[in-house]
């Protein structure tokens, strides 16, 4: 555009995602009640296969309801910022005509420390040299960042960790 002043737009999008609906968890000692008695039920099939008297079986496991209870989800989802910014500057003379950028994205993940970041960058020049010959250069540079962690159908990821870890065992 010839003998424009220049323009300067800033815009920004700010948003928040959370999980609508997270795992329940069975609390530490009704866990261990339960780990308690697939073991003496193992035993007794044990005891079966081997001949002897079932009722003979005694194990005396320790009392469930001193268990604490480790809620891995809690720490595991998190209302998740999603944040982006934008500049840019155009502008021109008779001849010449520019136009600059920068913008940000910043995106978390509800599961933690899953997230995402760009940095991005844009220069466009254009010079009209003759009435027949115009030269022009654009240039764009792009950061990009990833923290993605073990998710979907692996039985190491960091849900199927929080969701099968005994809740009675610590976090940390």
């Amino acid at each position: 555009k010839s003998n424009t002043k220049s323009k300067i737009t800033l815009n920004t999008t700010q948003g928040w995602a959370k999980a609508i609906k997270q795992f329940d968890i069975v609390d530490g000692p009704t866990q261990d009640l339960l780990a308690n008695e697939s073991k003496y039920n193992s035993s007794v099939d044990q005891a079966i296969a081997l001949g002897k008297d079932p009722s003979s079986i005694a194990l005396l496991p320790p009392n469930p309801a001193y268990q604490n209870t480790y809620d891995r989800i809690d720490y595991l989802f998190r209302t998740a910022r999603n944040e982006s910014y934008d500049a840019s500057v155009v502008g021109g003379s008779e001849k010449t005509s520019y136009f600059i950028s920068f913008g940000y994205t910043g995106q978390q993940s509800i599961v933690k420390p899953s997230g995402f970041n760009r940095y991005a960058g844009r220069i466009n020049l254009d010079n009209q040299v003759t009435s027949k010959l115009k030269i022009g250069t654009s240039v764009s540079i792009a950061r990009t960042y990833r923290n993605v962690s073990s998710n979907d159908n692996n039985a190491k990821g960091v849900i199927n960790s929080a969701i099968f870890t005994r809740s009675y065992l610590p976090v940390f």
